[in-house]
């Protein structure tokens, strides 16, 4: 098999002899690359075994960690469920509160609707 078809990521290269590499290699091809760089007489270890799911349990803690900040202020109204459609004066009001909140945080109109209403929006620097 071409190193190509072992599908190998490249994440660190070696500068040296005795320098290290590292590399992501998929599920399907680990054991193949773990032969061949046996049989070369070169010393690997697998660091992380599943890097999806290490991105996702990342993306996760993160989320949770926003939320708890989110819940923990209370000058947010919190009771704004971002999973349901919220009407436009629901979204409107909780980013008219955002603005209030957080001297950073700017309400902009951005366009006009076609009933020349104003588009409201939040510019975050």
């Amino acid at each position: 098999m071409s190193l190509m078809a072992l599908m190998i990521n490249f994440w660190k290269t070696a500068r040296n002899i005795k320098d290290i590499s590292d590399v992501m290699v998929p599920d399907i091809s680990l054991i193949e690359v773990m032969q061949l760089l046996s049989d070369g007489n070169v010393n690997s270890t697998v660091i992380i075994n599943d890097v999806e799911k290490l991105i996702i349990e990342r993306q996760k803690n993160h989320l949770r960690g926003y939320w708890r900040r989110v819940k923990d202020d209370s000058s947010i109204p919190s009771n704004y469920d971002f999973h349901a459609y919220g009407s436009y004066s629901q979204m409107v009001n909780w980013m008219k509160t955002l603005a209030k909140r957080y001297s950073f945080v700017q309400l902009i109109s951005i366009g006009k609707t076609h009933e020349n209403r104003s588009i409201i929006g939040l510019e975050v620097p």
